[in-house]
């Protein structure tokens, strides 16, 4: 009997967190702390995890196509060549790299922190008009083109040794570079950026273009036996959001939504056919093609900035910060953090080498609740 007992009381506990689950991950996605929310939060996981190796266990076996649950499509991807330049380029099909998606945030542009001793970001933050630059992609040359009132210039879709002898005063010698607080190298392709580019965006005089050779080390919430690095991407190569949810923001916002957009997010990867946040709780997935399956894992939901409140069409911050308020008002979803708010899921690309198209479906083998355990910003080495 005791050992009957034993097995039926699993099952029960299993039943229970399975059938209230929508319920608890409101609990448990939340800012609050509750007494016994680390042990309920323990005890949700778990029960995902057990459920994911037997789900996909037999789904294997049987020949499925999906071997977790079903987690939308791929609608499309924005590549943002030149990190806080522009609303990026829109795709429905891009290969990536050890990177993630190759060409994003390749490059940056800078200046030289005379006081420190290293080249550090201009970005959106203090430079709003960099919103207003046109990005194109050329198929055929495998170039980007940045636009913006009588500047432009181009750019290879990666970094090569040509680039840097052509556009750099000393190809020879790499620069140290500050990022949040990880510390890269790289070149200075000074010899890029029109003076007229450099006018009209309201940068400082001595601004460049500058690409890593290395990137920085991405470790936080990534398997311990991944190696992954990124490039100027803020810390994780992929961020990754749902229609469903961006819709949620806009109906939060109300009928005057000013100057939002997907790409006010800096979204790389976008999904359909989800419900609201439903990207929240994804921890591990694959994306499966018609002949084709890769491994991603979404560490952690992004913390917003309030870039999404530049406004693209004039180059300005909306004064009523319309966007962050209405986020305010439903998503703040980090215990560590309560009063900030969340939008996206930060992604890791297990894989390279490969393309991600649209159309292409979401297979969510194993679901998580958690919160910023570690900042991996403080973190970054």
């Amino acid at each position: 009997m005791n050992y009957l007992l034993l097995a039926i009381i699993p099952l029960l506990l299993s039943f229970l967190l399975t059938a209230f689950s929508d319920r608890i991950q409101k609990v448990l996605d939340s800012r609050f702390t509750y007494t016994g929310k680390e042990w309920l939060r323990y005890a949700f996981n778990l029960n995902e995890t057990i459920k994911s190796y037997v789900i996909t266990t037999y789904h294997r076996a049987i020949g499925s196509e999906l071997w977790g649950s079903y987690g939308g499509i791929v609608e499309y991807m924005i590549i943002y060549p030149i990190k806080s330049v522009g609303s990026g380029v829109k795709v429905t099909e891009w290969e990536l790299s050890s990177y993630g998606f190759k060409g994003d945030r390749q490059y940056m542009i800078a200046y030289f922190d005379k006081d420190k001793g290293y080249y550090t970001k201009l970005s959106l933050k203090d430079h709003q008009k960099l919103a207003l630059v046109k990005v194109r992609f050329d198929e055929k040359s495998r170039y980007f083109n940045f636009t913006c009132s009588e500047s432009s210039f181009s750019l290879p879709i990666e970094m090569t040794e040509e680039l840097v002898q052509h556009y750099s005063s000393c190809p020879s010698t790499e620069q140290k570079i500050s990022f949040y607080t990880s510390t890269m190298r790289g070149y200075v392709l000074d010899k890029i950026l029109p003076r007229s580019f450099i006018d009209s965006m309201e940068l400082p005089e001595e601004a460049v273009l500058i690409c890593t050779t290395d990137g920085k080390p991405c470790t936080v919430g990534v398997p311990k036996k991944e190696k992954r690095s990124t490039i100027f991407q803020d810390y994780y190569p992929i961020l990754m959001c749902s229609e469903a949810s961006y819709e949620s923001v806009k109906e939060e916002v109300g009928e005057d939504v000013g100057p939002l957009q997907m790409y006010s997010f800096r979204p790389n990867l976008v999904i359909e056919d989800t419900k609201p946040f439903a990207e929240d709780s994804y921890f591990e997935f694959d994306i499966v093609g018609d002949a084709s399956r890769h491994r991603f894992r979404a560490p952690i939901k992004c913390i917003r900035c309030n870039f999404p409140n530049v406004d693209y069409k004039v180059g300005k911050f909306d004064k009523k910060a319309r966007v962050t308020r209405a986020l305010s008002r439903f998503r703040r979803v980090d215990e560590k953090y309560p009063r900030n708010t969340c939008f996206g899921k930060y992604v890791v690309n297990l894989e390279e080498g490969f393309k991600v198209r649209k159309g292409d479906k979401l297979d969510v083998v194993l679901k998580r609740i958690d919160y910023w355990r570690e900042n991996p910003f403080r973190a970054a080495k």
